[in-house]
């Protein structure tokens, strides 16, 4: 197969579609911490993985370390720092307009799938206030237990809801688009810190980065944590080329360093000494997946990335990532209650399984919907927006030619 450019529509194209696989693997995560599994008094990861007794406990944690979720999100923010450092380097001229337009855009890409997803949950707690059931997780008891104010639904939709997961939030995996909108306000300085600096500094800014949390001792989701996630994606394109002459010379090593990375990532939850160098093991080995997959010798596994239904799930994966956590709720309080206590106590792990295979089901066929009607319009609302807000910013001459040539987004 003739090899692609690193920025090309291919290469981008799969980006995408390990981003739909990483969706999917947050979504089979908090599945398979719903049901309290015998042994184990609290969700299963968080206990140390050497501790598995039994073989349901055992299996439950490899497959928790198979769909590892904080790995995912970390990947979800290195992918972010790479793609958006991409879609930047096409700007040209004011540099005023050009962060305006990033900034409308973000809101845009994140704002409406997030504010339908967050009513649509304002207004099913209206009629619904979660109770303790006996037979979940600690985790999956701390969700839905405050009642919906004005001011609890005005943080949602903001984005400015303090706390955990699960202090406030009506959509938990919100945390992470919150980080998302954080850094984008810093983004075009984070960017200007990369690409118009020699390459000699960017180890330097990587470390300051990495000292800021030790130093200003955040909030454990703060943005702040995760900045140096986003730059490590700014750094693909030039870093990732010095992995180049490992990765172009053989579709063995490609492969290697793909599988290794995946393997650091999955792994560094359960033997990382503290929640600091998880996240450093996380995002390096997402540095070298997205290396890998961007400047590798083409090989089968990365083709499995072209198959339509991988790709599906990367078009859809942002909607599906807000949708499944409130239908995996839903569906897990209908299963408890329905279903005999003793049955479901006995086949915890089978049950978190199915829970999960449900959810994913019920959630694809929502976020293909959410994505057609919701997202596509925001973007393009978006798109449109940043042409009227450029227009303001130009010179009067600029503002004319604008006009006469309409955005390519548009189309």
């Amino acid at each position: 197969m003739k090899q692609v450019q690193p920025t090309s529509r291919a290469h981008i194209d799969r980006i995408d579609a390990l981003r739909g696989i990483a969706a999917l693997m947050v979504a089979i995560y908090h599945a398979l911490g719903v049901i309290s599994i015998p042994g184990l008094e609290e969700a299963i990861w968080d206990r140390d993985l050497p501790q598995g007794d039994t073989l349901s406990e055992s299996i439950a944690r490899l497959l928790m370390v198979l769909s590892n979720g904080s790995a995912a999100v970390s990947l979800f923010f290195v992918m972010s720092g790479l793609v958006l450092g991409l879609s930047i380097d096409k700007w040209q001229g004011n540099s005023l307009r050009n962060s305006v337009s990033f900034i409308i855009q973000r809101l845009f890409r994140i704002g409406p799938a997030l504010w339908a997803t967050a009513l649509s949950i304002g207004l099913m707690l209206t009629v619904y206030r979660a109770q303790h059931e006996p037979l979940a997780t600690d985790w999956f008891n701390r969700f839905y237990n405050l009642p919906v104010t004005l001011g609890l639904l005005v943080k949602n939709l903001t984005l400015t809801t303090a706390g955990s997961s699960a202090d406030g939030w009506l959509n938990p995996v919100t945390w992470s688009l919150q980080v998302e909108m954080g850094v984008s306000l810093l983004f075009p300085l984070l960017y200007m810190m990369n690409r118009c600096v020699s390459m000699r500094w960017h180890l330097p800014v990587l470390a300051i980065l990495l000292a800021i949390p030790a130093v200003l001792k955040p909030g454990p989701i703060s943005f702040l944590n995760f900045l140096f996630m986003f730059y490590l994606g700014l750094m693909l394109p030039a870093w990732g080329a010095k992995l180049a002459f490992v990765v172009r010379s053989s579709k063995v090593y490609a492969l290697a360093v793909f599988l290794t990375a995946v393997i650091i990532m999955l792994v560094a939850k359960g033997i990382a000494p503290r929640p600091g160098v998880m996240m450093v093991m996380e995002a390096g080995g997402a540095f070298m997946l997205l290396a890998a997959v961007l400047h590798g010798k083409d090989n089968t596994v990365f083709r499995l990335l072209d198959a339509p239904i991988i790709r599906f799930y990367g078009r859809i994966s942002y909607s599906f990532y807000l949708i499944d956590f409130p239908v995996l709720y839903i569906i897990s309080v209908m299963t408890m209650h329905l279903l005999p206590s003793e049955a479901l106590m006995a086949h915890a792990l089978l049950v978190n399984v199915m829970l999960a295979a449900a959810g994913i089901v019920i959630s694809t066929g929502l976020a293909a919907v959410c994505y057609q009607w919701v997202e596509l319009p925001g973007i393009k609302l978006g798109r449109r927006l940043t042409g009227w807000a450029g227009r303001q910013l130009m010179t009067p001459k600029a503002a004319g030619r604008a006009l006469a040539s309409p955005l390519e987004g548009d189309r």
